[in-house]
């Protein structure tokens, strides 16, 4: 997953490392902090293989291609997932699969995953 800015890329995250990453401005409540206003302090969480069974995929252990899920935590300004069709605004607390080559955005902030 690549944090891209402005269209550069920014950053480049290794999310099999762990089962879920949470994104927020507070550096003390996330894994990745995104310093933008319109970021909560824990805003989303993406969750590596299926949220339903702890982030386990079911397989052989072998994670890299479990899907991955975002998670919005009930941010003010929402989370944003474009698959193509333009930006769809999450639910909160409610997983959504995030198919390859789909983007997500936090709130207002012009970093955008992908």
């Amino acid at each position: 997953l690549d944090l891209v800015r402005g269209g550069t890329k920014m950053q480049s995250l290794q999310l099999s490392r762990k089962r879920a990453y949470v994104f927020g401005r507070s550096r003390e409540r996330a894994d990745f902090a995104v310093p933008d206003e319109s970021v909560s302090r824990a805003h989303a969480a993406i969750v590596h293989g299926s949220p339903a069974d702890g982030g386990r995929d079911g397989g052989d252990g072998d994670d890299s291609e479990a899907p991955l899920h975002l998670i919005d935590l009930g941010s003010t300004k929402g989370s944003f997932l474009d698959t193509g069709a333009g930006w769809e605004r999450l639910s909160p607390h409610k997983p959504t699969r995030v198919p390859c080559g789909a983007k997500i955005k936090l709130g207002d902030c012009d970093t955008v995953l992908v």
